[in-house]
């Protein structure tokens, strides 16, 4: 099973060896993948439409996978029990979703032992939800694929442990001058993770928020662009810690 860079990304990000959800499963060739090469022991591919899992089971008997990948039609965790599976995936979808999902059935987010979600939007809510509930967020990357960039986070759930994550996460902003607003928009790991990608979608919101102030001040809006003015300087800065990373290392 050959997959995008995006989905290799995802499914190569998986630890557990034992039983992944996919929820939003599409085509549940990611689960295929995962299966085949070995990653995961069997897969719970879920979706809330009856479509894509029609597609998806025709690919799973393609591949003569139907006793290790069940198909159900699934709001988010509606249909997943606790300790069911010990690893979930959810990606193709805004953040707002993503944590929705999180929040909706705690007994089944508390009771999973790692993640693998990639936000297409408000990746601040993501992050800010599983440092809440102490889930350790212990790797990011950045992938260029199809002409668009995708946020990839990788997080353990830290059941039991008493870790503050959410306070340590801060410092990291506070340590550094940052907001934590920017922090949790950007991510804190990058600043300890060697991601080229990551620095050139840096340079290009760089110059999509000097597009922005620009338009303001041919349309002298410059006093209601003060956290655009703030976001580009933060950015400006974190564009230059990151590039040291890159170069000291």
């Amino acid at each position: 099973m050959e997959l995008s860079k995006r989905l290799r990304s995802i499914a190569d990000l998986i630890k557990e060896k034992g039983v992944v959800a996919d929820i939003g499963c599409d085509h549940a060739f990611t689960d295929i993948y995962l299966i085949q090469n070995n990653i995961s022991l069997s897969a719970i591919a879920m979706d809330v439409n009856k479509g894509p899992l029609e597609k998806a089971l025709v690919h799973i008997n393609e591949y003569g996978l139907s006793d290790k990948i069940e198909l159900r039609l699934s709001n988010g965790f509606e249909k997943l029990r606790p300790n069911e599976a010990d690893s979930v995936i959810i990606s193709g979808m805004g953040g707002i979703l993503i944590r929705d999902i999180l929040k909706a059935k705690l007994c089944v987010t508390h009771s999973i032992k790692e993640f693998v979600l990639s936000p297409q939007s408000d990746q601040a809510l993501v992050r800010e939800f599983l440092l809440d509930n102490n889930i350790e967020i212990d790797y990011e990357k950045m992938v260029f694929d199809g002409g668009k960039f995708y946020n990839i986070i990788h997080a353990n759930n830290l059941f039991n442990k008493t870790n503050n994550l959410k306070k340590e996460y801060e410092d990291i902003a506070l340590n550094t001058g940052f907001s934590k607003d920017f922090l949790y928009e950007y991510g804190g790991y990058f600043l300890i993770n060697k991601d080229d990608v990551f620095i050139d979608f840096v340079e290009k919101e760089i110059v999509r928020i000097e597009n922005i102030l620009r338009l303001m001040e041919e349309n002298n809006a410059l006093s209601k662009g003060k956290l655009q003015k703030k976001k580009l300087d933060e950015l400006k800065k974190y564009k230059g810690l990151l590039e040291g990373k890159k170069w000291n290392d």
